[in-house]
């Protein structure tokens, strides 16, 4: 997750939301 820009972080957040 450290080598991850922020926005990349973010997208993955999104993502997980709408898994959930």
């Amino acid at each position: 997750m450290l080598r991850m820009s922020i926005q990349e972080v973010t997208l993955c957040s999104l993502e997980e939301w709408k898994l959930e």
